[in-house]
């Protein structure tokens, strides 16, 4: 959610500056550490969570591919179209290969895909699926028999199956 001041975020969200969100000002959850972040897609900067960024442009991994939240390889490349552009966000990976859930954060962390894999669908027990992460505007590079499709929401990034 876009903010100019800390009045627009409500407790105890903060109202920062996060370039890779697209807005000036952005609400974020306050941190001292990784673990004060719920969203798989951000890490503690400074004392906000931010998003953590990755592929084309930075030294965090290519798009649809391995990127780092702590250490290497431990979360996904999520390329995402943004003002008429592509960004990449790196989400950190659980421990799910199979089922999963599609909104895990990190208080459900086993329930996300293991690094490399992409959640497609809802949560467990109602369809959420791990698929190897693939560009579904490539050459296909998923496994034998498998292609990649799109996410739903995401012609950027897609799933093996």
């Amino acid at each position: 959610m876009s903010c100019t001041g800390p009045r627009d975020c409500g407790c105890p969200l903060l109202c920062v500056n996060d370039p890779l969100s697209g807005f000036s000002g952005v609400c974020e959850y306050p941190c001292l550490q990784l673990g004060d972040c719920p969203n798989l897609l951000t890490v503690c900067k400074g004392t906000s969570c931010q998003l953590n960024g990755c592929g084309s442009g930075t030294s965090n991994g290519a798009f649809n591919s391995f990127c780092t939240v702590v250490s290497g390889n431990d979360g996904t490349c999520q390329p995402l179209s943004v003002d008429a552009g592509v960004v990449g966000l790196c989400q950190q990976g659980g421990a799910a290969t199979q089922a999963c859930n599609a909104t895990a954060d990190r208080h459900n962390l086993p329930e996300a895909c293991v690094a490399g894999m992409i959640c497609i669908g809802g949560g467990i027990g109602s369809g959420g699926v791990c698929g190897d992460a693939c560009n579904p505007n490539g050459p296909n590079s998923c496994p034998a028999g498998q292609t990649c499709a799109a996410t739903v929401d995401n012609p950027f990034a897609g799933a093996c199956f």
